[in-house]
């Protein structure tokens, strides 16, 4: 039977040894030899050994028919839409970067030039304002 790659695939080799792939459809990453993704991509699949090619499968990376994937995809892409329109909107106002704990899992890495500024009440009040309007 035949196997195509997903159209979500995306790799990048690691080093001579190892790939890693992620497929953004089903969030699967992985590392993988880079003998066998060279053979993927130039779609030998019949020259992969079955555990690996069996868990590309199971992965999400190889299907057997793209009705498959598209289905998949319409489905998720319906779930995101309903859960989109039943939650409300939110916002994340920071009206200060004064937090100086430096925790090891914040998303705020590099803080503007003068830590100590604060948004102005009038900046606040028109954000909000703005809000509000949708």
């Amino acid at each position: 039977m035949k196997l195509y790659q997903s159209n979500f695939n995306y790799s990048a080799r690691i080093n001579s040894r190892y790939t890693f792939i992620n497929n953004t459809l089903t969030g699967a990453l992985d590392i993988v030899e880079s003998n066998i993704w060279d053979k993927v991509c130039n779609e030998k699949f019949e020259d992969i050994p079955s555990y690996p090619l069996s868990n590309l499968i199971e992965r999400g990376y190889l299907y057997y028919d793209l009705q498959k994937e598209r289905e998949l995809f319409e489905t998720l892409y319906h779930n995101y839409i309903q859960k989109a329109i039943s939650r409300p909107i939110r916002f994340v106002f920071c009206p200060s970067f004064q937090c100086n704990l430096r925790c090891t899992y914040c998303f705020e890495k590099e803080l503007p030039q003068n830590p100590h500024k604060y948004m102005d009440e009038a900046l606040l009040g028109k954000a909000i304002d703005s809000a509000e309007e949708i």
